[in-house]
């Protein structure tokens, strides 16, 4: 959740709440607003598009505000639970090795929609308004090792999904804040020289297993791929 308080003389949490909503009509989002116990008022805006459930980013996107004074307005932004609706979670959540990229999809996704939304909210503030505090700083990598099971036992989640970015391989190419096709290619390579490596030691039955689970990653990526082909271009992939 992030959070923003914002000295804004005259506007009040109603008419704030309102635009955000606006916001959301405007952008072709399922809306609902309401005013918590303790004197919030939650916007929320949910759109449930193919492409969005496929890279598991079908959340409802979630605005708190909240009055501190005469002046003083905080702002949360973060993703939560539509009403009583149950939100997918995403594919990626499943299985395994190409999802990392939906996961970065995601995450870019989930970053331009946030600025979205804090300019809607900033735009509709006063002339005279200021932030009060600042955005927080990311934060670096974690340095803690990184866990050897696959799954959660927890969650069922998939680890490489949640720590992906604390691989060397993975922050020695983002390094500029780029990814070149040259270290797609060099990492694809490296991937591919892992696995060349792992095929002979495994037995007929381990190999049969995973060629398996590898034809299936391959099914569901494909289903991806045409999921957001379907989103960026209004003709159908072939």
């Amino acid at each position: 959740m992030q959070t923003r308080i914002f000295r804004a003389p005259g506007l009040k949490a109603d008419a704030l709440a309102e635009r955000v909503r606006q916001w959301f009509v405007e952008n072709h989002y399922e809306t609902q607003i309401f005013r918590t116990a303790d004197d919030k008022l939650i916007v929320q805006g949910f759109r449930d598009d193919l492409w969005r459930v496929a890279i598991g980013f079908a959340a409802a996107l979630t605005v708190q505000i909240r009055a501190l004074d005469e002046d003083k307005l905080e702002v949360d932004l973060g993703a939560g639970a539509w009403g009583d609706k149950i939100i997918v979670a995403g594919i990626g959540l499943l299985l395994f090795l190409p999802l990392v990229l939906t996961a970065a999809w995601g995450t870019w996704q989930q970053y331009q929609l946030d600025q979205q939304i804090w300019a809607a909210i900033e735009g509709a503030l006063p002339a005279d308004s200021e932030t009060l505090n600042e955005p927080p700083t990311p934060t670096a990598p974690s340095t803690m090792p990184l866990p050897q099971s696959w799954f959660d036992e927890s969650s069922g989640e998939i680890y490489a999904l949640r720590f992906f970015e604390r691989m060397e391989s993975w922050q020695r190419a983002i390094a500029d804040g780029r990814i070149e096709p040259t270290e797609i290619q060099a990492q694809a390579e490296w991937v591919s020289s892992l696995l060349r490596g792992i095929e002979p030691t495994l037995s007929d039955s381990a190999h049969a297993k995973l060629t398996a689970a590898f034809r299936e990653i391959a099914v569901l990526q494909g289903m991806q791929s045409y999921a957001l082909l379907q989103h960026l271009d209004t003709v159908p992939p072939p």
